[in-house]
């Protein structure tokens, strides 16, 4: 049994339009939109049938038909003698940054989490009291 790539589509298109001998011959092909109003919209943009691209058509102008031709962009004014861009003064360099106290830093952070805990043991003792209190006022 040969190996099939991993791949989301297997089939394959020649140039020529036809399909490969490596594609799957069985596979259903891709279901066409339905139009429940008027004319297909995208047959404007379809291929012909014969597999080629759809020869150009030039405009029409009053001589005849005549490719378009681009002139190229407009050409910009030259500025005027000695104009420059504005210039952007430079900022001064940023200064230094103080230095940091760690062991101020770490003694500041110990004490606020001795804090927390405190405030947590307390609202924990409180919380036990009261449900305490609810509990024996609904035994009793």
């Amino acid at each position: 049994m040969p190996v099939r790539p991993l791949v989301a589509s297997f089939a394959v298109t020649t140039r020529d339009g036809d399909p490969s001998a490596d594609g799957d011959s069985t596979a259903d092909p891709p279901p066409q939109p339905r139009h429940e109003q008027g004319p297909d919209p995208d047959a404007f943009w379809r291929r012909p049938d014969g597999g080629e691209p759809a020869p150009l058509k030039p405009q029409e102008t009053g001589k005849g038909a005549q490719q378009p031709s681009y002139p190229g962009p407009p050409a910009s004014p030259t500025p005027p003698k000695g104009w420059r861009p504005p210039m952007v003064v430079q900022p001064p360099s940023p200064r230094q940054m103080p230095a940091q106290d760690v062991n101020g830093i770490e003694a500041e952070e110990r004490s606020a989490r001795t804090v927390t805990y405190g405030v947590g043991m307390i609202a924990g003792a409180v919380l036990l009291i009261v449900i305490c209190l609810l509990c024996s006022r609904a035994l009793f």
